[in-house]
């Protein structure tokens, strides 16, 4: 279909009104792509004195050539009719939207206005729907300084939705901690742009200094497919039309280039671990005073915005006083005002072995800072420790024993303790050898039977789940009963005078109990690889032809008229069945 615009010009100054048709070849004009601008005219209206059709501004378009021709078309009211065409061949601007051409012709010597004619240019079809770029926080940066990534999209007319984030693969130039996916589209003022959103996919840090790039990031969407013809047909008619559908589609960022900047040498601490960006350090004990046997916290707590969720721990001190345990350290990360904070929160326990007054030497911590563009130290307090004796004995606190023997109570105290007490006497039978019990081999042999008894029934049940848990072991242990339940389904179909079910069921169930009694699947395979595989299995040569003569019988008789009842099909049954049997006995 043609667009037409009519228009009146008065062509010889009042003498006549010439009828001027404006016409294009195609239905949509898109984007960076040919089309033509038909200017019609029938020639019985030209005046004698005429030049040629211009477009005074053409705001973006290239004019690629301008001809004319005569032809005859046929009119609604006059007829067939003798017409001059002026084709304008013209390639659209790449930038869609709505624009207006003056067009103007030189009749009779005087250049007169014919207008302007409307051209809506559109995004093509196989254009992309969704334009992605990828913008740094900082486009220089530290070794180990923390940037974020944003990533803005911009939607066109022929975007369907149905975003999905394919691929982020930042390589090995970055430590990254991503972000969801989580853009809230506006409707955008920017010319042919539907709508747009920017949010932030990474924050990076870099692990060497150098000209680095982050890689192309990958984005799946759904856009409005080109219009094509689908034949459709209804009851005994059938007709064509355009159809046009949702197709997946693929839109790829640009590479961002990265200046890294090595660290300075000047100035670093000797104690220094890699961390950039801003922190700050805290020691603290839980107790300044305790006594043996107790534990003394030191909670330790550093946050920083540097690698994300990376913070490296402080050099400790001397702790040779103390006992200790291994520590516990936990890292978690938030994000506070557009970067990623990481929190490391690391206790230390330690406990005293003597008593007395012990120091905790000050620890250190250094990072340094891009924005003052130095390195930067905290430094905690020194720690004074007072120890008081427990219940714990020095010697357990120590990791020794905590038995003390008790200091003997003199004779004439005990003569003393008479008085008010009985005295503690033996009884009689301690003194019997032959009556201490403990020492007979029977009080043993009874206290260690109800161990023993436990550690066999323990291995008896975890023996027996392992077995359970054995796939192969499971199809060997019901490989019989399978195989049990075929012969009755082989006599059933034979009660039935149907062979060829009876053959069909023997080779099945002769390669399905091989293939479970060896944890092979056998089925479909070729002569020549069931043969290759029951090798590998170490099934002998005298088996695996027997295996093959009586799958040959099954096959010829499948084949050939054959009676259940005969002596030929009752001897492969038998066959079979003798060879199931001596394959059974091997596998054990």
């Amino acid at each position: 279909m043609k667009m037409k615009v009519w228009m009146l010009i008065l062509a010889c100054a009042g003498l006549s009104l010439a009828r001027v048709s404006v016409d294009f070849d195609k239905q949509r004009i898109e984007a960076g792509k040919g089309f033509t601008l038909i200017l019609s005219l029938p020639t019985t209206e030209l005046p004698p004195n005429h030049g040629i059709p211009t477009l005074d501004d053409l705001q973006g378009f290239t004019l690629t050539r301008l001809d004319s021709s005569d032809e005859h078309i046929n009119d609604f009211f006059r007829g067939r009719v003798n017409v001059r065409r002026y084709n304008f061949h013209l390639i659209a601007p790449k930038q869609g939207g709505s624009y207006q051409l003056p067009l103007s012709w030189e009749l009779d010597g005087n250049v007169r206005s014919l207008g302007k004619v409307r051209v809506d240019v559109q995004r093509p079809f196989d254009a992309s729907a969704l334009a992605v770029s990828l913008t740094p926080s900082k486009h220089s940066v530290y070794e180990g300084e923390q940037f974020a990534l944003s990533m803005t999209m911009l939607t066109y007319e022929n975007f369907q939705g149905n975003i999905n984030l394919a691929g982020i693969d930042l390589g090995n130039d970055f430590v990254a901690h991503r972000a969801e996916l989580k853009a809230q589209f506006t409707n955008s003022s920017r010319p042919g742009v539907t709508s747009e959103a920017t949010a932030k996919v990474a924050w990076l840090s870099a692990i060497r200094p150098g000209k680095l790039v982050i890689p192309e990031v990958k984005i799946k969407y759904m856009k409005i497919g080109e219009p094509k013809m689908v034949n459709k047909k209804m009851g005994s008619f059938s007709f064509s039309s355009y159809s046009q559908q949702p197709e997946e589609a693929t839109a790829l960022s640009g590479r961002v280039n990265m200046d890294v900047r090595p660290l300075p040498s000047q100035g670093k601490p000797a104690d220094f671990t890699g961390m950039v960006g801003q922190y700050t350090f805290d020691v603290q004990p839980d107790r300044n005073a305790l006594q043996i046997g107790e534990a003394l916290t030191l909670l330790v707590h550093i946050r920083g915005n540097g690698k994300p969720g990376s913070i490296s721990d402080p050099k400790f001190p001397d702790f040779t006083e103390f006992r200790s345990v291994p520590p516990e350290a936990q890292t978690t990360t938030s994000e506070v005002n557009g970067q990623i904070w990481s929190d490391r929160t690391i206790k230390v326990f330690l406990y005293p072995k003597k008593k007395g007054e012990f120091r905790i030497a000050p620890m250190h911590y250094s990072w340094f800072d891009p924005n003052k563009g130095r390195y930067q130290e905290a430094s905690s307090p020194e720690f004074i420790i007072q120890v008081e004796k427990g219940d714990i004995t020095q010697a357990a606190a120590s990791g020794g024993s905590s038995y003390t023997p008790v200091n003997s109570v003199e004779k004439k105290n005990i003569e003393a303790l008479g008085q008010d007490i009985r005295f503690i006497h033996e009884p009689k039978f301690l003194h019997n050898q032959s009556a201490r019990w403990y020492r007979s081999p029977w009080f043993w042999i009874l206290l260690l039977l109800p161990f023993a008894l436990a550690w066999f029934g323990s291995r008896s049940i975890a023996r027996r789940q392992a077995l359970l848990d054995n796939a192969a072991y499971q199809k060997r242990s019901k490989a019989g009963a399978a195989l049990q339940k075929v012969w009755n389904e082989v006599n059933q179909a034979s009660n039935n005078n149907d062979p060829k079910a009876m053959l069909a069921l023997i080779e099945q169930g002769l390669l399905t109990y091989a293939g479970a009694l060896y944890n092979v699947e056998l089925g479909g395979l070729t002569r020549a690889k069931l043969q290759e595989t029951l090798q590998v299995c170490k099934v002998n040569a005298e088996q695996i032809s027997a295996l093959e003569r009586i799958l040959d019988a099954c096959d010829r008789a499948r084949f050939c008229p054959m009676d259940a009842e005969s002596q030929e099909t009752k001897r492969l049954v038998e066959d079979a069945q003798r060879w199931a049997e001596h394959l059974g006995r091997m596998a054990q």
